[in-house]
């Protein structure tokens, strides 16, 4: 019942967020160009700000256990190939390049900070901290980076796949250079001043509710038939498919409590909102993406639960 208590708590203030932003675009107090405006506000200045700080953060001084290192190489292959997975699935799905680019990402990325942190530590408390933290470093920069690779391949490509073209826009992403510019600051240990630190703070805590008010925005329960099949496809793959392949596959390897409970919790937690920025900044589907948000929110809210309940009466976590 704690473990239910606790999901709710985190995932239904974002659900009212997207319920917030409908009701606002209803009665006209915002419209397409407010939305237009701050996703560009998110993708360019508030989320790098965020991946920024997230990544910076790391101490490499005090070195990394054996059991971390290993979380932290298994959990980078299981989303390095549940990229794979999505892209090949998206071959068969009938879709154009424009929609393939926001299905593979929003398959594959994790709202793991925001979601899976509160639901670990009321299981594991403070042992968890640290082998989580340092593994949302290697998954904000695995998922991000990727990501911003397929939208950029997948998005606007006039039939002609340009390989400068592609690794210039690639490299000139606000998200990558803030990734780079984090692991530079932590690597060498590099610290800002109090007053900067507190600014850039407040700027990140835009990046989600922004972002959900905008996908609540743009959000409809009609969707084209088209766009029926890859959004059940992706919430399935995201939702059921990869967390119980990896779980049983790192129960056979030998995780078990706090290490297993962060594969599991970091693979179902839904598809964080700034992807639907990044999907509607780099000329893909954004609203496949904000439904992909929604609807894998509501079944991450059930999934974690069940999992949770299960892995515990099994004693494996």
């Amino acid at each position: 019942m704690e473990n239910l208590i606790t999901n709710f708590n985190i995932l239904i203030p974002m659900v009212l967020l997207v319920a917030v932003g409908k009701i606002l675009s209803k009665n006209n107090f915002i419209n397409k160009n407010y939305v237009d405006t701050s996703s560009k506000l998110v993708f360019n200045i508030a989320l790098p700000i965020t991946l920024f700080i997230s990544t910076s953060r790391i101490d490499f001084s005090s070195g990394i256990s054996t059991n971390t290192n290993k979380l932290i190489v298994y959990g980078s292959l299981v989303m390095l190939l549940s990229f794979v997975v999505a892209a090949i699935v998206s071959k068969y799905l009938n879709i154009d390049d424009k929609t393939k680019g926001a299905f593979i990402q929003g398959t594959c990325r994790s709202n793991f900070a925001v979601v899976g942190y509160p639901i670990l530590l009321s299981i594991f408390g403070d042992e968890v901290i640290l082998p989580m933290a340092l593994f949302t470093i290697f998954l904000i920069g695995i998922t991000n980076g990727i990501s911003v690779i397929v939208l950029t391949f997948y998005g606007n490509r006039n039939g002609k796949i340009r390989i400068r073209t592609l690794t210039k826009n690639i490299l000139l992403n606000p998200l990558i250079d803030s990734l780079i510019v984090g692991f530079i600051f932590s690597y060498f240990s590099i610290k800002l001043p109090t007053f900067i630190n507190s600014t850039l703070s407040q700027i990140s805590s835009l990046t989600t509710p922004l972002a959900l008010i905008n996908i609540g925005a743009i959000f409809s329960l009609s969707f084209e038939t088209g766009k029926i099949k890859p959004l059940a496809t992706s919430v399935i793959i995201k939702s059921i498919i990869i967390p119980l392949t990896a779980v049983l596959v790192g129960v056979h390897l030998g995780f078990r409590g706090p290490l297993l409970g962060i594969i599991f919790i970091a693979l179902i937690s839904p598809t964080p909102p700034s992807s639907f920025v990044m999907a509607k900044m780099m000329d893909s589907d954004e609203n496949l993406a904000a439904n992909i948000v929604v609807a894998s929110t509501v079944a991450s809210a059930i999934v974690i639960f069940i999992g949770i309940t299960l892995l515990q009466s099994l004693s494996l976590i």
